[in-house]
């Protein structure tokens, strides 16, 4: 009935639309090799659908993409030196008090 069914819709069935329909597992689907064969024959009668979803992306696109990245790549990096150069100070100041205070390190 589902094969019929999908035969009628005029569409291009998969596996798992027809397993799904007839309320059947798909791996239960591949063991019936006759309707296998059938929903094979009926995929290629009918040619696959257009795509409807995302499209790749055009060259220009991706250029300001990388542009975007390339400015945030930059922006992250002085941010990172920032944070390098306060940690190191830190660090120096810690060595100085505990020099400073030798009874008091631990």
């Amino acid at each position: 009935m589902a094969i019929a069914a999908a035969a009628r819709a005029g569409t291009r069935p998969t596996m798992v639309e027809i397993a799904r329909a007839a309320g059947v597992s798909r791996s239960w689907l591949y063991t019936q090799t006759d309707l296998v064969t059938a929903i094979g024959q009926m995929q290629q009668r009918r040619p696959a659908p257009t795509r409807t979803g995302p499209q790749p992306a055009t060259i220009d696109s991706l250029q300001t993409r990388l542009e975007a990245l390339t400015r945030r790549n930059t922006q992250l990096r002085a941010e990172v030196h920032d944070l390098t150069s306060r940690l190191e100070a830190a660090h120096g100041e810690i060595r100085r008090l505990r020099i400073a205070n030798p009874a008091r390190a631990e």
